[in-house]
């Protein structure tokens, strides 16, 4: 009935392709989807990057930051989708789905507010001494 049925030949007439019937290879959800392509731990880790990004959308310190909301809205609208279908298996859209977690994360992070204060570690008096030398430069 069928040829190398036994494996005695390895995998000789065992191509598996679907041309014209691709569905049934889709997981049709996003969490099924990478449990089956990346394991238990890779959807631990996606869904640790996701809840850290959304935490810090929403809770943390880029709440207050302008692209806030709209990363936010991507994020959830990526895994809305991903509830009916398996998004990860397009490159772009994978690819694209982690750099908008990557800046998620990093937003407010690089960052930081300038104040007019003196650092602690810089004693008032040390500013001027660092300028006399550029002045004598000058005369």
């Amino acid at each position: 009935m069928l040829a190398n049925n036994d494996f005695s030949n390895e995998m000789q007439h065992w191509f598996f392709s679907s041309d014209h019937d691709h569905m049934p290879w889709h997981a049709k959800n996003l969490l099924v989807n990478i449990l089956f392509d990346q394991g238990t731990t890779g959807l631990v880790l996606f869904l640790l990057l996701t809840s850290c990004a959304l935490w810090r959308l929403n809770l943390g310190k880029a709440r207050l930051h302008e692209f806030s909301p709209y990363l936010n809205a991507a994020i959830i609208g990526f895994l809305a989708v991903g509830l009916f279908d398996s998004l990860t298996d397009v490159p772009r859209l994978a690819f694209l789905y982690y750099l908008l977690i990557l800046y998620a994360l990093s937003l407010g992070a690089s960052f930081r507010k300038i104040s007019g204060k003196p650092s602690k570690s810089r004693k008032p008096g040390d500013a001027s001494k660092a300028v006399e030398p550029l002045q004598s430069l000058k005369k």
